[in-house]
Formats: C-alpha cells, sequence, structure tokens
C-alpha cells in the first residue's frame, strides 16, 4: 500500500483531519485522556509553539499534496533548530500521516452509502519484521462493522502501520481471515507466563484516536491549563 512507502498519498479529507488537529504541548498531550489524543498533535522534543505550528504546516502540506519521507527529513534538517535522528523523523512524519488517514477512513467507513455496500471491517497488519506482536494477532480478523472493536482502530501504538479494510460478503470469503462475534471477540497472544491473553493496542492507544472530540478537548484543556498556570 502507498500510505507505508516513503512517498504519502494526496488525500483532502485527510489532510483537513490533521488541519484540525490542535497542536499543544507535549506535557498538554500526556495529561489529556486518552481517547482525545487524536483530536490534538504534539511533538515531545519541541518546545517553542511556533516551531510546532512551522512543523505542522509542512506536514499538512505533504499530507495535501503528496511528498515523501526524503522531503520531510531536508526540511527538518535545513529549517529546524532541533536535531532529530532520522528514525524520530520518521516516526513524527508516519504519526502525522497514518493518524490523518486514519481519521479519514474512520469517516468513509461511517459513511451510511459504504456502510450498506461494505459491511464488515478486517484489521490489517504489515506483517513484517517491525509488527509487534499484538497487531499480527489481530491481522485479518474481521468484525460486522458496528461490532468492530473500537479501540483496536489504527494507529494502534506509535509507529503503527496497520490499517482497516471495508469488505463485503463476497470479500470476506475471498479474504480467508477470521470472521469475529461481536466487540469483545478478540485474538490472543502469549501472555508471557505460559498462558494467552486478549490482543490489545499499546499503552495509550486503547481508544478509538480517529473520533473527533474537539469540543471536550477544548473543555479539558481549559481545565488543564488552569491548574498548570497557563
Amino acid at each position: 500500500m502507498g500510505m507505508f512507502e516513503d512517498t504519502v498519498l494526496s488525500w483532502p479529507e485527510a489532510e483537513k483531519a490533521f488541519r484540525e488537529r490542535l497542536a499543544i504541548s507535549a506535557e498538554e498531550f500526556a495529561l489529556i485522556s486518552a481517547e482525545l489524543r487524536g483530536t490534538a498533535w504534539t511533538i515531545s522534543r519541541i518546545t517553542e509553539y511556533q516551531t510546532m505550528l512551522r512543523v505542522k504546516r509542512k506536514l499538512q502540506q505533504i499530507i495535501a499534496s503528496g511528498g515523501t519521507l526524503n522531503d520531510f527529513t531536508k526540511w527538518v534538517e535545513a529549517g529546524t533548530a532541533e536535531t532529530w535522528s532520522r528514525a524520530y523523523t520518521e516516526l513524527v512524519f508516519r504519526m502525522a500521516t497514518l493518524g490523518s488517514y486514519s481519521q479519514a477512513r474512520w469517516q468513509e467507513v461511517n459513511d451510511p452509502d459504504l456502510g450498506d455496500e461494505f459491511g464488515y471491517l478486517m484489521y490489517d497488519a504489515v506483517n513484517d519484521d517491525r509488527t509487534r506482536a499484538d497487531h499480527a494477532a489481530m491481522d485479518g480478523q474481521t468484525w460486522l462493522a458496528n461490532e468492530f472493536p473500537q479501540e483496536f482502530w489504527p494507529p494502534s501504538g506509535f509507529g503503527c502501520r496497520c490499517e482497516i479494510r471495508s469488505l463485503n460478503e463476497d470479500l470476506v470469503q475471498r479474504s480467508g481471515g477470521t470472521m469475529r462475534s461481536g466487540s469483545n471477540d478478540l485474538p490472543t497472544v502469549d501472555d508471557g507466563e505460559g498462558g494467552k491473553r486478549p490482543a490489545q493496542p499499546d499503552e495509550g492507544f486503547r481508544s478509538n484516536q480517529a473520533m473527533n472530540y474537539g469540543e471536550q478537548l477544548t473543555a479539558e484543556l481549559a481545565g488543564l491549563r488552569g491548574e498548570l498556570g497557563g
């Protein structure tokens, strides 16, 4: 899939989703409720707010028109005062682009016209040596769209490359995936103690990051900033 390559997909809905994410400090991001984090955006290694906004505008431009990780890397090296490793630069890039695609995908699958034709959702992991065990366990797992476990809507962790596929009955049969019954019916993984436990997203991502809670975020931030003296 193109979204996992160096070149990102130009997707107006994804650009809109990213543009509407509120840039906040890393301190505030750590304190807000987990379910609100998909509505916000931060970079832990930037403390200057205007620099953060400049990075956000560049990422927004890349999402809107299509660009590459290499383009972003060159821009970071030339245009910010930050010293980032290649790995951290890629993490910032991936979390912005893939998170925005995820939000646009959420809006898409909730379109009533699409739901009438594609009534199933399948979790699709990349399945390479970077795929985490819980994410790999979810690969191919399929639910009725209205039963999909919301906590597993990607991203399911930092740098998560998983995605959701919409399927009709014919595609479900051809996919060879596992049909699940209800949002609590999850695959299992080793618990490290000789037993099994249900698969789960990474810590801090156990909610649907694609839902837009803009009003709740604004209200919660107002309270936090009062407590922080901001």
